[in-house]
């Protein structure tokens, strides 16, 4: 009885939660991967380890992952959404910077934009995450 491949974790992170999941499946998950520390130290977590269980185990474990990844599937939209919409909301305010830097010195009309915008774009999260946080 060999041992199937199932998921492959990106970090140590990752990795916890994935055998968390599949041992409170009552399922049997081994790391197949032991990274070097020099790996996890030069990868900044984002190495990646091979989760493996025994292959009588793997259509039920590849059937819990599928489901861990559709209950997780509407909270990335949720916040996809919201970031495409504070980048909207910030966008127009950057590029009135731009325009006013432009008028000032035509050098620095990119820098107004990207600041103005990065600018926006933070004090614009900040307000909708304190505004969350207080709902």
């Amino acid at each position: 009885m060999g041992t199937t491949v199932v998921y492959t974790a990106r970090g140590g992170a990752d990795l916890e939660a994935v055998m968390k999941r599949l041992r409170k499946a009552k399922l049997h998950p081994a790391a197949l991967d032991n990274p070097d520390p020099i790996v996890v130290h030069k990868s900044f977590g984002t190495y990646k380890i091979r989760v493996g269980v025994p292959a009588d185990e793997a259509v039920d474990a590849r059937k819990v992952l599928a489901e861990w990844s559709a209950e997780s599937a509407p909270r990335v939209t949720g916040h996809s959404r919201l970031f495409l919409r504070q980048l909207m909301l910030s966008l127009p305010i950057g590029l009135g910077i731009g325009a006013l830097f432009y008028l000032y010195e035509t050098d620095t009309a990119i820098m107004g934009f990207f600041f103005g915008t990065i600018g926006a774009l933070i004090v614009i999260s900040n307000v909708q995450a304190r505004k969350r946080n207080s709902e």
